[in-house]
């Protein structure tokens, strides 16, 4: 019950700021860019940083890619929520 009570007051550890800096690393590797530009890049494709993404909390949200210009965010994507141990994956159409 006291897990349940401090993870609703203080939020899910896995999307922390700190959580959220070890997924956009771990993304950045799995693709051979850098944070910043795993960042500038997410921007110049969504408009939105890549650690908006993998910030979010649980509610059913992942992002799609639906052409091969995008295979960067999607393999970032999986690699930064399996850091966080997030089962969800981003969907290739």
């Amino acid at each position: 019950m006291l897990g349940w009570l401090k993870m609703k007051l203080l939020g899910d550890p896995r999307y922390s700021r700190k959580s959220v800096r070890r997924a956009v690393a771990a993304g950045a590797n799995a693709v051979g860019l850098t944070s910043e530009e795993l960042e500038n890049h997410c921007i110049q494709r969504t408009g939105t940083p890549f650690s908006k993404f993998v910030g979010e909390e649980p509610g059913g949200y992942r992002p799609s890619f639906y052409n091969s210009d995008n295979r960067v965010l999607a393999d970032a994507y999986d690699a930064g929520r399996e850091v966080q141990g997030d089962p969800r994956r981003a969907f290739r159409g």
